[in-house]
């Protein structure tokens, strides 16, 4: 399963190298954002448990979310799941965010952080995304962060991921 999820993601990235000018970089599409962010076998939760927390306030991100990370991004943290170990996420690292608008609800949003540096749409090295469940884009990822930035970046943070700091 791993394998065939880096599979699509390097073709994912692969063709769209080809169609987009190299000194740009590639484009990490939502759809492809939204593939990776459906599966998650192999990944893991924040603190070790896939109970969802309660959104601190004030977030844009509703009111219940369940944190995972890909493998890439858990070798980068400690053994708790609790904070990252490491200077910074690794390039491939994902971190995703499902969000429900109550507990136990349906899956309403994913918020999806995921590390690219040389990707033409990244925003300070993350390429952002946040889909309702059926994939629409609800921020696209083409538009860099241009709204996640300014909040991951303020306060304490890790590499800009918020929710060590918050809960």
């Amino acid at each position: 399963m791993k394998s065939t999820l880096s599979a699509i993601l390097i073709s994912c990235i692969c063709w769209q190298a080809c169609v987009s000018k190299k000194e740009e970089g590639v484009i990490v599409s939502d759809a492809t954002l939204y593939s990776l962010a459906k599966t998650s076998a192999s990944w893991s939760y924040f603190r070790n448990s896939p109970d969802t927390i309660t959104a601190v306030s004030p977030s844009s991100h509703f009111f219940y979310e369940l944190v995972r990370f890909n493998p890439k991004a858990a070798n980068a943290m400690n053994d708790s799941l609790d904070d990252l170990k490491a200077e910074s996420f690794p390039d491939e690292s994902m971190i995703v965010k499902e969000i429900y608008d109550v507990k136990g609800g349906p899956l309403q949003r994913y918020a999806i952080m995921y590390k690219l540096r040389n990707a033409a749409n990244n925003g300070s090295g993350w390429v952002w995304s946040e889909m309702n469940a059926d994939g629409s884009p609800v921020f696209s990822s083409a538009l860099k962060g241009s709204q996640c930035v300014s909040c991951h970046a303020s306060g304490t943070n890790s590499d800009l991921v918020r929710t060590f700091s918050l809960h």
